[in-house]
């Protein structure tokens, strides 16, 4: 399972490194990035739980990529546009399902 899922970050890393550059005008933070800085506890003044309370919540589906997403652009890190871009957001999910891997 390990393998498995260091070879999909891999396949979701190599991925984000050939998106166009278009997208990184419009979401200038990588998933990877955005939740990194979600469980390090960046949108906590947003209502966002870190560490292992985020895990927990977002196991148990009361955080969700839109919520941080949300969280990023009233920060003023992300666009609103980032909100209907279905890739980002099932990249940001897929990171966010998987920080306890880290």
């Amino acid at each position: 399972m390990k393998r498995f899922a260091i070879a999909l970050f891999s396949i979701c890393l190599v991925s984000n490194v050939a998106t166009p550059v278009a997208r990184s005008r419009t979401n200038p933070l990588d998933p990877f990035q955005l939740a990194t800085m979600a469980y390090q506890g960046y949108f906590s003044e947003q209502g966002i739980a870190s560490h292992g309370q985020l895990v927990s919540h977002i196991e148990n589906r009361q955080v969700e990529a839109e919520d941080i997403v949300r969280a990023a652009i009233d920060r003023g890190l992300l666009t609103a546009e980032a909100l209907n871009d279905k890739e980002y957001l099932e990249l940001v999910e897929f990171q966010l399902h998987h920080l306890n891997l880290r």
